[in-house]
């Protein structure tokens, strides 16, 4: 999957204040002529509601080495190429709290992300590269958007290296889902590393292939989404020659266009054409922010 934020904070602020002017030429207007529509709504009044609503990828809450000890431990033979793994990387579990707080009862619709370790570095060798994610298109039963609500469930790594869960799977009950089955109802799940707790929260969940030094997200159909907690979790693969690691967050919020208060569709009526356009669709908020882990990586 491919997909690009469609709008940054620079580039709302200088919509903002391509708005603002056509805003203020249409007061001074106003009253002027016949056929000049009046301004329901102050636009700095609907940009205040806006920027109300918060969004954010925050610091990961829970940092965690990943070596072989536990494998070795419980007498499992990993793969070759694992070995090899972690005599050349370190790998850390990574786990993002993705904070969301919707005004007016404007519900999200849909939350895109995307995280990118040591940007600006190209595509060298020396980057951390993303070895694991979760959630996960194969896990999307525990996301069932026919679900009532959201459930708790446990995840953690499995003898392969990859994410396993157990939890109440819509339509199986209590059960576990191996990494491999994409689905598969499996009861004897091991964790070698975790569990850990986690709310799955229903939604459609797409992304792209692990392997780069960076991640998208899109989190569909989310429209339960007012006053939320999520989480994403990364396993990340750095090399061992690398000491600095960063991570550029980037998400976007949309509300439901659907759902959009009176005075936003009153205003959006009379508003300039790329503020109007703009709102075509559902509205976007966007986040970025950039974090430095090599303290708690080290």
């Amino acid at each position: 999957m491919d997909f690009k934020l469609p709008i940054t904070t620079s580039a709302f602020e200088q919509l903002y204040s391509n708005e603002l002017t056509h805003y203020q030429t249409r007061q001074q207007h106003l009253g002027k002529g016949a056929g000049v529509p009046a301004a329901p709504v102050a636009l700095p009044k609907l940009i205040k509601k806006y920027q109300d609503n918060v969004i954010s990828v925050e610091e990961p809450s829970r940092v965690i080495p990943i070596t072989d000890e536990p494998f070795i431990s419980a007498g499992h033979q990993l793969p070759f190429s694992f070995k090899e793994d972690f005599q050349q990387f370190r790998f850390y579990w990574l786990e993002f709290p993705i904070r969301l707080h919707a005004v007016d009862g404007w519900r999200f619709s849909k939350v895109e992300i995307v995280l990118s370790f040591n940007d600006g570095e190209g595509e060298g060798f020396k980057r951390p590269r993303i070895f694991k994610i979760f959630p996960e298109t194969k896990f999307q039963q525990y996301f069932n958007l026919n679900a009532e609500a959201s459930s708790e469930i446990n995840i953690g790594l499995d003898a392969d290296m990859s994410f396993a869960v157990k939890g109440n799977v819509p339509g199986y009950g209590a059960a576990g889902v191996d990494a491999t089955g994409g689905g598969k109802v499996n009861t004897e799940v091991k964790f070698f590393v975790g569990p850990f707790s986690f709310e799955a929260k229903k939604c459609i969940i797409k992304h792209d292939v692990t392997g780069a030094p960076e991640i998208h997200w899109q989190l569909n159909k989310t429209n339960y989404l007012k006053e939320n907690n999520l989480k994403i979790v990364v396993i990340l693969q750095v090399p061992k020659a690398t000491k600095a690691v960063t991570v550029e967050t980037a998400m976007v919020a949309y509300k439901n266009k659907t759902f959009a208060p009176q005075e936003w569709l009153d205003y959006i009526k009379n508003a300039g054409d790329l503020f109007k356009s703009w709102f075509d669709d559902d509205l976007p908020i966007p986040f970025e922010q950039q974090y430095d882990l090599s303290a708690q990586m080290d």
